[in-house]
């Protein structure tokens, strides 16, 4: 992983690494990973196991950047688990909670899960799965919680901290 995690290092790397010319290696090599692990590393681990048949009652919950299942999931996943036929799988990316090489790993698990899903659900965009080609049986499903923002338009948060008085 990151080898400067645990050496006296990290704290000199830490002050130096966002002056020039060492914040534009950075930058320049960051891209280069990204685009090789978006290009090749899932698109790869992804066609490894799509070769596999798809499991029709296989579910897999996509969550972006939450720890926990957010609220437009909980719902679904209690509906599903109490039908008892689909085998759920939740994979939280952990985007701007977790380092990033902890993030790619969980990308590469959820491109590995993904492979033989006959259902993915997101909750928000997902650039892994954007970067995988699924395949025709697979069906993904987003489910949008942005709604809640015109909730300040109407009369639901009347009298509440954040909304407009009832008068």
């Amino acid at each position: 992983m990151n080898v400067l995690r645990k050496t006296p290092l990290r704290e000199t790397w830490w002050k130096v690494k966002k002056y020039p010319p060492f914040a534009q290696v950075r930058h320049f090599l960051g891209g280069i990973h990204q685009r090789k692990l978006f290009e090749e590393w899932y698109p790869d681990i992804y066609a490894r196991h799509s070769s596999e048949p798809v499991d029709p009652y296989k579910v897999v919950m996509i969550e972006n950047a939450v720890s926990g299942l957010s609220s437009p999931f909980r719902l679904l996943y209690h509906d599903l688990k109490k039908d008892g036929r689909f085998t759920i799988h939740v994979h939280h990316l952990g985007k701007g909670l977790i380092h990033k090489e902890d993030h790619d790993i969980n990308g590469a698990r959820l491109a590995n899960d993904v492979g033989n899903a006959k259902y993915v659900i997101l909750s928000e965009a997902c650039n892994v799965l954007s970067a995988l080609p699924l395949r025709e049986e697979t069906i993904v499903l987003q489910l949008w919680h942005g709604c809640g923002a015109f909730k300040k338009f109407g009369r639901s948060t009347a009298d509440l901290l954040f909304g407009p008085s009832r008068e």
